[in-house]
C-alpha cells in the first residue's frame, strides 16, 4: 500500500551530510517520511555548498529556509526543512542535473 502523501501535500525535506567539511561534504537530500528514512524518496546527492543551495533553491525552498539550513548544518549532520511542496517540474529539474553531474568525467 502507497503511504506517501499526495502532491499537493507537504512533507519534510531531509538534508543529510554525509562526507567531509561543510563546504566540501556531499549531502543527501530525500522528501517524505515523519521520524525517520522510512518512506523518503533520495532526490538528490550534491557536492558542497553552492550545489546544496543550487539544489534547494530548484526545489521551491525559500531563502531563509535555505540559509538557516546552511547556518544548522554547519553544526549539524541532519535538518528537516518542513512542508516543502514539490512541484514535477522541479523534481524533474533536479534529476537532469544529478544524471549531468554523474555523466562527467
Amino acid at each position: 500500500m502507497e503511504t506517501r502523501p499526495p502532491a499537493d501535500t507537504p512533507a519534510s525535506l531531509h538534508i543529510d551530510r554525509t562526507t567531509g567539511t561543510q563546504a566540501t561534504a556531499e549531502y543527501a537530500v530525500s522528501f517524505g517520511g515523519s521520524k525517520d528514512i522510512v518512506d523518503t524518496a533520495l532526490l538528490a546527492t550534491p557536492q558542497g555548498l553552492d550545489a546544496l543551495t543550487w539544489v534547494l533553491v530548484t526545489l521551491g525552498v525559500p531563502l531563509p529556509e535555505i540559509e538557516k539550513a546552511i547556518r544548522l548544518l554547519h553544526e549539524s549532520l541532519h535538518h528537516d526543512i518542513p512542508n516543502v511542496h514539490l512541484t514535477r517540474a522541479a523534481l524533474l529539474r533536479v534529476g537532469r542535473l544529478e544524471l549531468a553531474h554523474r555523466s562527467r568525467p
